[in-house]
């Protein structure tokens, strides 16, 4: 965990009226360490650290030939439990699980080359146990008393969270389609509020759909019981509950047809639902031969209760002569 720091009376050195707990850590460093003291810092150093010092954004400055660390609040709460110990230490020291990385970066832009990585792949350990993390790095080389580089300043912006959200996504898009291909039953994708669909494979049930449609209800559903469909649908949504009817459907040939239809609300990692997943099967077959159950049934009952109907007597014949 990081240390506890006692807050000091502001410094009066120009680059540290910024304030803020590293303004107060950089501005207690002494002598014996690496960099010495801050009013002894040469005017590039200084004007670099005011500069990092009142970034929202998480910097870090690595000065000298060592990558010697100066950084502000925001890198602070990214370094984790490494802070306060990252202050005043080489970068290969203070991150030795990537200090190849840091070695490259150190080599490349100190010989005056900017650098930049997007979602970078890298094991940080910022507590009790290393951990995958996704970072976007802007590198610019900071010029010294002479104009040469003297110090390379970074940007640190970690992507972990939307580049793993983007992996479930595609993980999710990738069983949808096996999903697809593996299974009989169409297969649709609706939006949170279900006020469109995203995406449908009919397998020869109903027309697929490829696009986003606000108009599916009418598309799919017999009119005659949307009433049902949707008050189905808002019971699902209030409850966050699977959704599951059985209803009338527009088939592919135009014809009225059955089906049992089911779904799923899919969550994002802050719980809230992303997307709706369905599949619907083909119950016609099913619902017809139920129809013609209760017929027989319905004759059946009819011929206990009330016996065959009459039969008319034969009228006798006549002669005529």
């Amino acid at each position: 965990m990081p240390q506890p720091f006692d807050a000091r009376p502001a410094h009066t050195l120009p680059f540290l009226l910024a304030g803020g707990e590293m303004a107060e850590r950089i501005g207690a460093l002494d002598a014996a360490g690496l960099l010495g003291e801050p009013c002894g810092w040469p005017a590039p150093l200084q004007a670099a650290t005011g500069l990092l010092l009142r970034s929202p954004l998480p910097m870090v400055l690595l000065w000298g030939a060592h990558g010697v660390m100066v950084y502000n609040d925001a890198y602070a709460a990214f370094a984790g439990s490494r802070h306060p110990g990252l202050l005043g230490q080489p970068v290969r020291e203070g991150w030795p699980e990537v200090a190849q990385f840091n070695d490259h970066v150190m080599r490349t832009v100190m010989a005056g080359a900017p650098l930049v990585y997007r979602d970078q792949p890298l094991i940080l350990q910022r507590g009790d146990e290393p951990g995958q993390v996704w970072l976007d790095l802007y590198y610019a080389p900071v010029p010294g008393e002479a104009g040469e580089p003297a110090g390379v300043m970074a940007t640190v912006v970690e992507t972990t969270e939307r580049v793993r959200a983007n992996i479930a996504l595609r993980d999710s898009e990738a069983r949808l389609s096996a999903l697809v291909d593996a299974t009989a039953d169409a297969v649709y994708r609706m939006s949170p509020d279900w006020a469109s669909m995203v995406q449908l494979e009919g397998k020869g049930f109903v027309n697929d759909n490829r696009r986003e449609n606000p108009d599916w209800l009418s598309a799919y559903v017999h009119h005659g019981d949307h009433a049902q469909v949707l008050a189905a649908i808002e019971q699902a949504i209030q409850a966050r509950a699977p959704y599951q009817l059985e209803h009338r459907v527009l088939r592919v040939d135009g014809s009225t047809g059955w089906t049992f239809s089911r779904a799923v609300p899919v969550l994002d990692e802050q719980g809230q639902v992303r997307e709706w997943f369905g599949a619907a099967s083909d119950i016609s077959t099913r619902k017809a031969n139920e129809t013609a159950l209760r017929a027989n049934e319905e004759r059946l009952l009819f011929s206990t209760f009330w016996g065959a109907p009459p039969r008319r007597a034969a009228m006798p014949t006549r002669s005529c002569g």
